[in-house]
């Protein structure tokens, strides 16, 4: 493995400003950073994965909890619904652990630190800008009216 020392110290840097506590590991040919957001959070941590090989950055904003069976299908709309006009990342569902993330990616380049702080700043707008949507169709809400509620700020 081709490792990328900038990436793993941009991270944990990172992680450490925000007072997140982060560990770092290789999951066979890549490097991942992953750090515990606060218990007060409704998301649960920022994963960071860099794949030397292929040049590419990938982070992951994790909501706590799993995605009630009785939701899924308009989670699913909600996914459908906030991706649908994102210049950028997406809202993912996971069909084997009922989980939800936002996704974003970048171009790992030459120095780690300006891409790792980029898409942490994006994950971060976009956790903040649909988080209560999230919580409002796992809670019962519609999708079509928590987008809109989301989207009108």
């Amino acid at each position: 493995m081709t490792s990328d020392p900038l990436f793993t110290a941009a991270a944990l840097a990172l992680a450490e400003s925000f007072g997140w506590p982060a560990r770092a590991f290789a999951e066979g040919e890549e490097q991942v950073v992953a750090a515990a957001l606060p218990a007060d959070s409704p998301w649960e941590q920022v994963i960071w994965v860099a794949s030397p090989q292929s040049g590419l950055l990938r982070g992951l904003l994790i909501w706590r909890g799993a995605v009630p069976a009785a939701r899924r299908a308009a989670v699913l709309e909600l996914c459908a619904r906030v991706n649908d006009g994102l210049p950028s990342g997406c809202l993912e569902y996971g069909f084997a652990d009922d989980s939800l993330a936002f996704r974003e990616s970048a171009d790992l380049g030459e120095g780690a630190v300006t891409p790792v702080e980029a898409l942490t700043s994006r994950l971060l707008h976009l956790g903040k800008r649909y988080g209560p949507a999230l919580a409002g169709v796992l809670g019962g809400g519609e999708p079509v009216a928590a987008v809109a509620a989301a989207e009108s700020d």
